[in-house]
């Protein structure tokens, strides 16, 4: 990866916060699962402007300096490269603080740089979730908090290349940095640029109710985590929130993350479970910010039939190895709800019993959502992925006048900060292929494969449904035909006029302000009424 400039430190501790997210859920694996070589040649930009890892363990590492800590030194010598453009390796000399002589750091940082490049692994942090606790706290207290800019780096077969400038310049460099800025002629400003501006900033003011709120991040860790293998190579966890009861597998919706179900206390429905006795179990799905792919370009070649046939049956195993039972629970969102459904047609002698949540089984009735993706399916050709999470984040300013926020929920049932603070963690871009093949079943009116043949088959095992009235994402009555299609199913419409507080739209039966109260009570029941132990 080249690194054309020195960044500003904003943009430096945005990079390390993706690339922390990363470690984060890496080391809390058990085993842990150390990276091991931690290093701008190892470090890419996706096309939606985040960063991930690739490659690893490329390095031989010391006996004594092998675990969790060692990934954590990497990323201070990472840090050091991104905020100086030149080679960490050459700025760290015996003089472990010599680098801070061709940098441009607040002071806490430079701090929290020289502990990890600490070369004592005993004296060095070694949790990457502090660690991201800081770099979010400086990133708030920064002083250079300005948005982030994409910046066009690219990793090259040689690695980073480096053209470090001779030290007499380098020290020309530091002594300007000290040096206050000069002063700029101020040239006048046309005042159609002003009428412009002044009117953009109205209608931003008009229209962002709720724009200014706070976002809320997340508020939960797992347990523990245990990590699945796929047949193609993917390997990605299992977050585990343990319970003394039966184990219930909680599958997330499509364009979503494991915050889907785990992202605070107040809007998931595991902790819900959790607190009411269950063993939780919250995967992760191919292409998921924490899975490990098989190869770079394997993010963008994901269909819906990957998740059925390659992911569902390891994870079930998993879980069902893990604790030691021959069957488990299925709580299903949207597509999740659906991976509910593919799973009965495979195994349905491994789930109790299963909760569908704003999941169609058919298309029989589309949406002018449905048409408009017929007619524009033509720009989804090829591989790669639709960049759903930076067109959420380009939204967020309407607060909640923004379109997504009307298309995916009832807006008066959502606590805005926590809407916001989801938009960010909790969202991911969707493959192209998965894409093209939901238009194949707007196309047949059925939740089909990619063969052309059904998916759902009818099975005796207990299902609930739930739909919100105002869903928009789904059509309401093809998630009420499912039970037409399972003999032991029960359907519910969350609306108003069925003595729900509001009509519910697609994603707030899972994340909406009244769901606590309202919905996860009505999933426990159930789950509840169909225990065998």
């Amino acid at each position: 990866m080249k690194v054309p400039e020195p960044l500003v430190e904003a943009e430096v501790l945005a990079i390390l916060e993706d690339v922390l997210g990363i470690l984060r859920e890496w080391h809390q694996r058990e085993p842990p699962f150390v990276h091991g070589d931690v290093s701008l040649d190892n470090l890419v930009q996706n096309p939606d402007g985040t960063y991930e890892l690739v490659g690893s363990g490329s390095r031989e590492l010391p006996s004594n300096d092998a675990g969790p800590s060692r990934d954590l030194y990497g990323l201070g010598f990472l840090a050091i490269g991104l905020i100086t453009g030149l080679d960490p390796q050459g700025l760290v000399t015996e003089d472990r603080k010599a680098w801070r002589q061709v940098a441009n750091t607040s002071p806490r940082f430079a701090a929290l740089i020289d502990a990890l490049i600490e070369p004592d692994p005993a004296q060095r942090p070694s949790s990457a979730r502090r660690i991201a606790d800081e770099v979010r706290s400086l990133r708030r207290d920064s002083a250079d908090s300005v948005a982030f800019r994409p910046i066009a780096l690219g990793r090259t077969p040689a690695g980073l290349e480096y053209k470090a400038p001779p030290p007499v310049e380098v020290m020309a460099t530091a002594e300007h940095l000290r040096e206050p800025e000069p002063k700029r002629e101020r040239r006048p400003v046309p005042h159609l640029l002003v009428l412009l501006i002044a009117i953009l900033f109205g209608f931003m003011l008009l229209f962002a109710a709720g724009g200014c709120v706070k976002a809320i991040p997340p508020a939960m860790a797992p347990d523990s985590v245990v990590t699945y293998q796929t047949a193609d190579g993917w390997s990605a966890e299992i977050r585990h929130f343990p319970g003394d009861g039966p184990p219930v597998l909680m599958v997330h919706g499509m364009g979503a993350n494991h915050y889907n179900w785990d992202y605070h206390p107040d809007v998931s429905l595991a902790h819900h479970l959790q607190q009411q006795g269950w063993d939780v179990w919250v995967p992760e799905l191919r292409g998921d910010p924490g899975s490990i792919p098989p190869h770079k370009k394997a993010r963008g070649l994901i269909a819906f039939d990957d998740y059925a046939l390659g992911d569902l049956p390891p994870i079930v195993d998993a879980v069902l190895e893990a604790t030691d039972s021959e069957r488990l629970f299925y709580v299903g969102h949207s597509m999740g709800g659906m991976l509910l459904y593919t799973s009965l047609a495979q195994f349905p002698e491994k789930i109790i019993a299963g909760v569908a949540i704003s999941s169609p089984s058919s298309f029989q009735h589309p949406l002018k959502a449905y048409k408009l993706g017929k007619a524009f399916g033509w720009t989804m050709g090829g591989n790669g992925r639709v960049r759903f999470k930076s067109v959420a984040k380009l939204a967020a300013p309407f607060g909640k006048s923004n379109l997504i926020v009307g298309r995916l929920a009832n807006r008066k049932n959502l606590d805005w900060g926590m809407v916001k603070g989801m938009a960010r963690y909790a969202l991911t871009d969707l493959p192209k292929p998965l894409v093209r093949q939901a238009l194949t079943w707007v196309k047949s009116g059925e939740l089909i494969n990619l063969h052309g043949e059904p998916w759902v088959k009818p099975t005796d095992t207990p299902l609930m449904v739930l739909c919100g009235i105002k869903d928009k994402v789904v059509s309401e009555p093809d998630v009420a035909s499912t039970c037409d299609r399972f003999e032991d199913c029960s359907y519910t419409e969350l609306s108003v006029a069925n003595g729900f507080s509001f009509d519910y739209g697609h994603i707030d039966p899972v994340v909406g302000a009244s769901s606590k109260s309202e919905i996860y009570p009505l999933v426990s029941a159930f789950l509840e009424a169909h225990r065998d132990d």
